[in-house]
């Protein structure tokens, strides 16, 4: 192939994945403001929330995400201790184990790591479900029967999703610091009375505040994106394992790059 044809199919594909991802974020803009106008216009017309679907999705992502958060925080808090006690028992600076482990879960690792385990639990499912009502045109139904789908299942998630998100990152913040004060007081001979006291005055509203703050914001990425992809699939079950697949991906980057932003914008202003 000569060299010319070789730049001008490198330009063609970069123009077109440009385009491709111009187009995607057009459409998750255009679905959020469906879901605000759902939240905050139809309501004062007498269009009311579906508090039911709501619960249903409370459900779905709380608490059948429970046990894997529990699972999740704990091991962070189990692992933070032995990489910090490692770095610091040389220097003979146990006593900031405490203050390191409490920073580091409740402003970084928890609400992060909370995301991007529900981002492949419940983006996933998310997008599968609707994905494949999407395929057997139920859907369609919804509309024919003139229920809008965006207020069917858009906003319920949506709205369940920035309850829980919140919700279960705090578990994950608490069974985290457990687990750190397990392995740091049983494990590691740090006296017991130093370690809560230290843990105490590490925490406070600046480092809750921003983990929750990113727990918002990555419940609302989970939802808008894996709600968006579900129901743009189009064709059969193919697309709809390909839909997943860039939910999860999408999802898990976007909730990347938000936290740097957020964590930024905490230490810029701080």
């Amino acid at each position: 192939m000569p060299f010319s044809e070789k730049i001008e199919g490198f330009f063609g594909f970069t123009g077109r994945w440009i385009i491709g991802i111009l187009e995607g974020l057009n459409d998750l803009v255009y679905l959020s403001g469906m879901v605000l106008r759902h939240l905050f216009v139809l309501p004062l017309r007498g269009k009311h929330l579906r508090w039911r679907r709501v619960f249903e999705e409370l459900d779905e992502i709380g608490v059948k995400s429970l046990s894997i958060i529990i699972v999740t925080g704990f091991s962070i808090g189990l692992i933070i201790v032995f990489v910090l006690a490692r770095q610091l028992q040389p220097l003979g600076a146990e006593s900031a184990v405490p203050t390191f482990v409490t920073l580091f879960i409740t402003r970084e690792l928890a609400p992060l790591l909370t995301g991007m385990v529900l981002a492949g639990r419940v983006g996933a499912s998310i997008t599968a479900k609707l994905g494949t009502q999407k395929v057997n045109e139920e859907i369609l139904a919804l509309e024919v029967m003139a229920i809008d789908p965006i207020g069917y299942h858009v906003v319920p998630t949506v709205v369940a999703a920035m309850v829980m998100l919140p919700c279960l990152t705090i578990i994950a913040d608490a069974v985290g610091l457990f687990g750190g004060f397990v392995v740091g007081t049983f494990g590691l001979g740090i006296d017991m009375d130093r370690y809560i006291v230290n843990t105490i005055h590490a925490l406070s509203k600046t480092e809750i505040f921003e983990g929750l703050l990113k727990s918002l914001v990555f419940g609302i990425i989970i939802s808008i994106v894996g709600t968006y992809q579900g129901i743009a699939v189009e064709g059969g079950a193919r697309e709809v394992g390909r839909a997943t697949m860039v939910s999860v991906m999408t999802s898990t980057l976007l909730i990347i790059i938000s936290d740097a932003l957020i964590t930024g914008l905490f230490y810029a202003f701080a």
